[in-house]
């Protein structure tokens, strides 16, 4: 193989590579519809304490039951990928629906 196919398939690699680590790291919290949460809010916060240092998680609560779950994949300084996603509960904490709100690659924005 000459060295520009090996420089192609190493870049090609590198960009699955990030791409897969970019829907990994970009993950929402597992709920399903219908899973009931005792405090939907502790939940969250304790899956913000368990995130990677290459991922930047925020959390917003809304009045009326909806969280919103944002999470920046961010690597050498460089957002990578984005994810935003919303949940919205009942006052029993059942998870009523789920939804992604925005999903974005800024690495590809140049």
């Amino acid at each position: 193989m000459s060295k520009r196919t090996v420089s192609y398939l190493l870049l090609t690699c590198l960009v699955g590579v990030l791409f897969t680590i970019g829907f990994q790291a970009t993950k929402p919290p597992s709920l399903r519809v219908g899973t009931t949460i005792r405090d939907p809010e502790k939940h969250f916060t304790q899956q913000l304490r368990t995130h990677h240092s290459l991922r930047v998680v925020t959390l917003t609560s809304q009045p009326g039951g909806v969280y919103t779950y944002n999470t920046h994949f961010v690597l050498l300084g460089r957002g990578i990928a984005e994810r935003t996603s919303a949940y919205c509960f009942d006052t029993n904490g059942t998870v009523l629906s789920i939804y992604t709100t925005r999903w974005q690659w800024p690495i590809l924005h140049f």
